[in-house]
Formats: C-alpha cells, structure tokens, sequence
C-alpha cells in the first residue's frame, strides 16, 4: 500500500508540473528569487550563475548532511519533492535569456564574487582528532581572509582566531595563541612549492593585524611584493601553526587556500554607452586587453533604492587593445522587480577563460566604480518573456525529468 502511495505522489508531481509549464509560456507567475539551479546537466546554458561562481571558493562548513525523518519511503518523497521544485526553478528562469537573470538578495556569491565562506570548525580537527559542529564550551578555531583571489598589486588579510563557542548570539570569548610555524607555498601539478617570505602572524597591530590585543591575529600578503608569486598565477596557501593557550594545548595546524594572479589578461575601464533596444537596456563595458582569447564578463543592475534587479554576462573573444563588451539586461527583469530609474551598474567582474594548453582561467581585477543610467521609464522597457527554438524543447525535457519516479536528483 505504501508503495503505491508513492506511485501517486510521484504521478501527482508530475502533474503539478504540468502547471508550472505555464511559467515558460505566460507572464502572470512570478519567478522564483533564488540561486539559479538547473534539474539537469545539460541546462548549462541556463545556468549563468553556475558559470559566475566559478571564481568564488568552496563553502567550508561542519554541519552534518540532512536526513529525512521516517524510513526510506518519506525520504523518496523528499527527494521526488526536491526534484520538483528545483524543475520549477529551472522552468520559471527560462521565462528570461542565458545571459540575463533575476538577481536576488540572497545571492550572496554573485552580490559578493570574491568573498570568502570559511566557517568556524572544532579545534580538536586541527590538532589531528575529529568532531562535529562545534559545541559550547568546546573550543574552536576559523582561519579565513578578506578575498579568494588576489589580482596584480592587491593583497589578502589572512586572520586566524580561536575561541570558546557560546550560546547562540553571544559574543565570542577568544582564546590567546602562540603561532608556532608560518608558511607560504604554492601549489602546483607536481606539489607544493615553498615561497621565500617574511611573513609574521601576530596580535600586535602590525604588518596587516587590524588591532592589537583583540586575539584576533592578522598578516598581510601582497603577492606582488614576494617574487616567487609576482607573476605567479594559481593556487597558494597558507600553512599556520598554532598552540592555543587554553584547553589540552596541543598543536595545532590549519591552512588558507587562495588564488594569485600575478598579472591581469585585461583591465576594466567602465561603462562607455547605453541604449534601448527591443530586448532591454544595453550598457556598453570598454575593457583595455593584453592578453587575447575567450573572455566571460558579467556586471550586477540594482534599482534607484539599490533593490537588485539581474545580472547580465557575456563570453566575448577579445583581441589585444581596447575592446567594448555589451551587457544586455532583459526587459522583462525590470517589470518582475518593479524596477524604477535611474538604474545602478556595478561589481563588475571577469575573467579570462583558459586555451587548451593552458592550466586555468585568469581573473580580471574588479571594477570598483559605479555608473548610474538614464531615469527610464518602465512603459519603455519590453515586458515579453524570452522566446527561442530550444525554449519548448528544454521545457518538455524539464517536465519529463520531474515526472520520473526514480530517487535521482
């Protein structure tokens, strides 16, 4: 009995999808104000976000992987409900092109493309044991910094801090420590590499620590100034060694990854036209080239109120010299957001995308200006939803994949 029930809200989800459908033909639902997901690998080109928090690093967290209360029948109905809801997403984002997309406040990693995740983690994982989520009264430790990637003359503040975990909303009570070892390498094909440097972690508010005696250790790295990583680019770390003084004080060690681009493939300078056209508004970005290839661009549009409005990206190829990079923001975004003038551009980034021969991409430094457009009105903005050949084809496909009753995702 229990199995057929299953057979039924599988059947009933697939119904429901037929519904949704509407999402990709209509106007009168609202899309969905998430991460863009895709049901399917082969959606890729849906999925802008996917390509934008390419640059953005791991999210490190401790918290242990859900499971569905009940047996094994409740946790396939999670999953078909899962699956829907994630179709749903993907169907409702087509209603718009590729490359301009909704963009919503808790879109984090594309608000904020260079930002960090590191999460606090159990101290007893850095000195050779194992734990969960860290508890309170327990100790534990958070090694992070300010950016992922560092470009050209630019730096990281790596700061490291051990504390004793309290209630939830309490204050932090951190923990003194004594750095034992601090190293710098870079990490390649072949291995690690050690890198000459001069660094020194300390709590004494200098050479990069922000305040002294506030147990939060600091150091700045300026790769440009180290030449083994002035015309480095890839993957570098952070080797930290610690004993913490509370606690078993046993050693401790933890590491920083982050990403060095000695020197940039191109530079942005801004926005040099803007104009109306039948899909939308299209902002001109100029962008002086050293290196020539395959390049992906994307700028972020928030409203007069710096409400955000979508986010727009194009995969130019580029020639050496001075090259102008259309973004064009769908008029349909305007009107689901409400959206009134003038219009914000800004957190303009890029990079450049690697050749067959070449290990990895290289990114552009981010543009830190701003460029306010002209007060449009909303009536001269196009409402229509995004129309092409494929459209109907990945639709149908959507649907076909909610309405499967097997467990996959």
């Amino acid at each position: 009995m229990r199995r057929g029930g299953l057979l039924v809200a599988a059947s009933s989800l697939a119904l429901a999808l037929l519904g949704v459908l509407s999402l990709g033909r209509g106007r009168s639902a609202e899309p969905r104000r998430g991460p863009a997901e895709t049901a399917t690998t082969s959606e890729t080109d849906h999925a802008p976000e996917a390509i934008a928090l390419a640059t953005a690093p791991p999210r490190m967290t401790t918290s242990a992987p859900s499971v569905a209360p009940g047996g094994a029948g409740e946790d396939h109905e999670a999953r078909l409900t899962q699956r829907a809801e994630r179709v749903s997403h993907a169907i409702a984002l087509l209603r718009y092109p590729p490359g301009s997309q909704p963009l919503s406040r808790d879109m984090r990693d594309v608000l904020k493309p260079n930002a960090r995740h590191e999460t606090a983690l159990p101290l007893a994982l850095a000195t050779g044991g194992t734990g969960g989520a860290p508890t309170s009264g327990e100790l534990s430790f958070q090694l992070t910094g300010d950016v992922y990637t560092v470009v050209g003359r630019g730096s990281l503040s790596p700061t490291l801090e051990v504390f004793r975990e309290t209630t939830p909303g309490s204050e932090r009570a951190r923990v003194a420590v004594d750095i034992t070892d601090l190293a710098l390498v870079t990490v390649e094909p072949g291995g690690t590499r050690p890198v000459a440097t001069t660094l020194a972690l300390n709590d004494e508010g200098r050479t990069g620590d922000a305040v002294a005696g506030d147990r939060i250790y600091g150091t700045t790295i300026v790769p440009s100034a180290i030449p083994a990583l002035a015309a480095y680019r890839g993957l570098a770390r952070l080797d930290v060694g610690f004993v913490a003084r509370e606690g078993d004080r046993r050693p401790a060690h933890a590491t920083l990854d982050f990403r060095v681009i000695g020197s940039a493939p191109a530079a942005f300078i801004g926005v040099s036209n803007e104009r109306l056209t039948a899909e939308g508004l299209e902002l001109s970005v100029d962008l002086d080239v050293d290196e020539p290839g395959h390049y992906f661009v994307q700028g972020l549009l928030f409203d007069a109120h710096g409400a955000p409005i979508g986010f727009a990206v194009a995969r130019p190829t580029l020639a050496r010299g001075r090259a102008t990079v259309p973004l064009l923001y769908f008029g349909l975004l305007f009107h689901d957001a409400r959206a009134s003038g003038p219009f914000v551009f800004r957190t303009l980034t890029g990079q450049r995308l690697p050749e067959a021969n070449e290990p990895d991409r290289a990114e552009l430094a981010m543009w830190l200006g701003s460029y306010q457009t002209r007060a449009y009105r909303l009536t001269e903005l196009s409402d229509r939803e995004y129309e092409s050949p494929a459209k109907e084809a990945k639709i149908q496909a959507l649907a076909a994949l909610a309405a499967r009753k097997g467990g996959g995702r």
